[in-house]
């Protein structure tokens, strides 16, 4: 099915706008951006009435490099289009293994036994940084105060800073490996498949329960509240992934929960149209050229 739905990725499409004097204006979709109906829309009313719908057509782009390009990434960008078309939130037992009887307790604050070493220096190279600042936001919107499913951490925003920033700039790189921090905080960010926490939802002992693919696990706690229930989570260690490679796939489909789309192209999603398809080391080698040849340093 990934395969399938890596096709999609060659889906080219094409809107001509007008401004007020006449001038055409053309800009491209492509799959990762969303609806093309709310695409048009946010392109057409952004610069206000003076901005005038001409046509948009859509086709399969014969493109060469950019069939290679997805060809050689089609499990990857198949996966990462998969919750489009399937609700992971009811089929997450395709990736994690449930055993026949399982205890939950009530969320409570615990007391960690590991406690993230944040330093002054690692605060202001987060908030200094527009592509850390902006993970961090994405992180705490999503699982902020959700239960660390191993019990190591007061909770998984503090277990996903440590293991995938903080250990990062720890090691006191000169430069920030950007697609390196986005793998490590998928990775992290899919465990939180396993905390799977629960609340009755008052009707029959019927329960809600939560999974990354779904919706934030603040506004899962606020309907918790609402029908005046508690959010349990398992004992640790009782929800496990069958494989690592079932893992792999969760983490593929989750990047576009977790990454903010900006950076979506680190992992190497299409996310434009180009006539070059660049890996992150061939961008990094023309930008120190681009420095060099005007004088940068």
């Amino acid at each position: 099915m990934a395969n399938t739905l890596s096709e999609l990725f060659l889906l080219k499409g094409e809107l001509i706008t007008t401004d007020p004097f006449g001038d055409r204006e053309t800009s491209y979709w492509s799959v990762p951006q969303g609806s093309c109906h709310e695409w048009i829309q946010s392109l057409t009313t952004s610069e206000g009435p003076e901005r005038k719908f001409v046509s948009f057509r859509i086709s399969f782009d014969n493109n060469d490099e950019r069939c290679d390009l997805v060809k050689k990434n089609a499990r990857m960008l198949g996966c990462y289009l998969l919750p489009y078309f399937v609700d992971l939130t009811r089929t997450v037992g395709a990736f994690i293994n449930l055993p026949g009887s399982v205890s939950f307790k009530q969320v409570q604050r615990i007391k960690p036994q590991i406690h993230p070493e944040t330093t002054h220096s690692h605060i202001v190279t987060i908030e200094d940084s527009p592509f850390l600042s902006r993970l961090k936001f994405k992180i705490i919107t999503a699982i902020d105060r959700l239960p660390d499913p191993n019990g190591l951490y007061t909770n998984t925003f503090n277990s996903i800073i440590d293991r995938a920033l903080l250990t990062h700039l720890k090691t006191e790189q000169e430069k920030i490996d950007s697609p390196r921090v986005c793998k490590n905080v998928i990775s992290a960010f899919a465990d939180s498949t396993l905390s799977l926490p629960v609340f009755n939802i008052g009707l029959n002992e019927q329960y809600r329960y939560w999974t990354p693919w779904g919706i934030n696990f603040i506004e899962f706690s606020r309907q918790a509240a609402k029908v005046r229930t508690a959010v349990f989570v398992p004992d640790v260690g009782q929800i496990e992934w069958k494989s690592a490679e079932h893992k792999e796939l969760a983490e593929l489909s989750l990047i576009d929960q977790i990454i903010p789309k900006q950076y979506h192209w680190l992992l190497g999603i299409p996310t434009m149209w180009r006539n070059n398809y660049c890996n992150h080391d061939q961008r990094l080698a023309l930008f120190r050229e681009w420095r060099e040849s005007n004088g940068c340093g």
